[in-house]
């Protein structure tokens, strides 16, 4: 892995870093880390897998009682 030093970066947008990654309870490396990672992902295609599980997702989406509830969270996020 390569080091990366980047000079000149104004206090305000340091303080801000800081501030996001305390509020997820990690170092100013990790929240920079993971948006770097978010920013520059290389972009995949879309597997068969991906369509199964898309179909699954949207399988009873015509029904109105399904389409009427609130999605369920799970961990925070859809299932």
């Amino acid at each position: 892995m390569t080091d990366i030093l980047i000079r000149a970066v104004p206090g305000a947008i340091i303080d801000e870093i800081d501030r996001q990654a305390r509020a997820l309870g990690i170092s100013r490396t990790a929240f920079l880390r993971r948006r770097l990672d978010r920013e520059f992902r290389p972009v995949g295609g879309v597997s068969t897998a991906d369509l199964v599980r898309l179909a699954e997702l949207i399988r009873d989406s015509g029904t109105p009682d399904i389409t009427d509830e609130e999605p369920e969270l799970v961990d925070g996020s859809l299932p």
